[in-house]
């Protein structure tokens, strides 16, 4: 009642189902019947995805597999032109199996056997049998400044999609679903995402002490003394920062620095690269 009041929106019961974990059926059935619901268990599936388990085992993956089977079915590879068929794998790809790719990642079994039934329907084979291959397929998947057909690997699509939580997490640090995160996990996540870094340009559009350019941490997470002393707290990198060709500038508003302050600044020149920042107009 509050969520609605709150929300605007209205709990449909009918649809709705209550899982409970670590309490007995009895327990479970009672505050179902309550509620007015059904009763349900783990896992289960919700909005297309599944709830309730680590989605790193084949068998929970059987159902895209199927789905991929059914979208190659037989009498399509009959019909249709290689364009035809290469049209067909690309819509697949980018439409239907996206929404997994962008929240778990993929086992590896699972990955090579999407790749072959792709492989097969795009030679035209069937469930039965398979027809000869004129070209390697890691070479059709490769772009077109490769000679390939540009179709992309899924592997590489899943890690792309999973790679843009983290640099969600790098980026959007005020965020609730970050703070949640690094309370559970600890200021990385547990992602392992030291290895992340932007390329920067002219530093006009990266703010130099909140965001994540240069690593997992922020600027004002790394050096909290210098960014006290910070005038402008929103400061733009090209703002602060300027390479000379041979050295780092920081342009700086007060009098020398001196002591622990000084040593700080040191110390954030010192993680900069040496030889400056890309050539870019703007940053990456």
């Amino acid at each position: 009642m509050h969520f609605e009041e709150l929300s605007g929106l209205k709990i449909n019961v009918s649809k709705s189902c209550l899982c409970g974990i670590g309490i007995t059926p009895e327990a479970l059935r009672s505050m179902a019947r309550c509620i007015g619901c059904a009763e349900g268990k783990l896992p289960l599936k919700y909005l297309g995805l599944t709830v309730g388990s680590k989605m790193n085992c084949e068998s929970d993956w059987l159902s895209i597999v199927e789905k991929f089977q059914k979208r190659f079915s037989d009498w399509k590879a009959k019909t249709l032109s290689f364009g035809g068929m290469l049209t067909l794998i690309k819509s697949v790809v980018t439409s239907f199996p996206l929404y997994f790719f962008s929240i778990f990642r993929a086992p590896v079994c699972i990955l090579k056997l999407l790749e072959q039934l792709r492989c097969k329907f795009f030679w035209g084979g069937s469930s039965n049998k398979s027809k000869l291959h004129w070209a390697k397929w890691v070479d059709i998947l490769k772009s077109y400044e490769l000679d390939g057909l540009n179709i992309g690997s899924l592997r590489a699509k899943n890690w792309a999609l999973l790679s843009k939580w983290w640099w969600k997490f790098l980026t959007e640090t005020d965020s609730l679903w970050v703070k949640v995160i690094k309370s559970i996990y600890g200021r990385d996540g547990g992602l392992g995402i030291s290895f992340i870094s932007s390329l920067i340009g002219k530093g006009t559009n990266t703010l130099l002490w909140s965001e994540c350019w240069n690593g997992p941490y922020s600027f004002k997470e790394k050096f909290p003394r210098i960014f006290r002393l910070e005038s402008d707290k929103e400061c733009r990198i090209c703002d602060r920062i300027s390479w000379n060709g041979t050295s780092w500038d920081f342009k700086w508003w007060m009098r020398d620095l001196t002591g622990r302050n000084k040593e700080e600044l040191d110390n954030l020149l010192a993680e900069l690269p040496t030889n400056g920042f890309s050539n870019n107009e703007l940053d990456e």
